[in-house]
């Protein structure tokens, strides 16, 4: 999977319900590649690919986000907070990373940045 495409694939998250313990599928129209996960009944969610069954959304060790073909319950790489902005526009915590949100990138390469999420679009999808 490409990050651009994943990078779009995720900005679908802003059109989903979650529903408690239920496994839910986002499609995006344009991609048709990301599922989201609620975990623990909650606004914890992961992130997986369609693309690449049992693959999820991981901030890294070095921040640089990719999936890996890992379980999503071994560790808090591949579980990230849902946290509803306003009306359809929501900011990706890093479990790994508290304090620290998905960001597009001024170069499109999406990582973690231990940034607030208010000031600017960067982290809001």
């Amino acid at each position: 999977m490409k990050v651009w495409s994943l990078f779009k694939a995720t900005a679908v998250l802003a059109s989903l319900v979650l529903v408690s313990g239920r496994v839910l599928r986002g499609e995006n129209e344009e991609t048709n590649d990301v599922g989201v996960r609620e975990l623990h009944g909650s606004s914890i969610v992961a992130l997986e690919s369609l693309q690449f069954p049992g693959s999820y959304l991981d901030a890294g060790g070095d921040r640089k986000v990719w999936t890996a073909k890992k379980s999503y319950t071994s560790n808090n790489f591949r579980q990230w907070r849902l946290i509803k902005i306003c009306r359809d526009v929501y900011a990706l915590e890093s479990l790994q990373f508290p304090g620290s949100y998905l960001d597009a990138g001024g170069d499109r390469k999406v990582w973690t940045a231990k940034k607030n999420y208010r000031y600017n679009e960067f982290r809001k999808w």
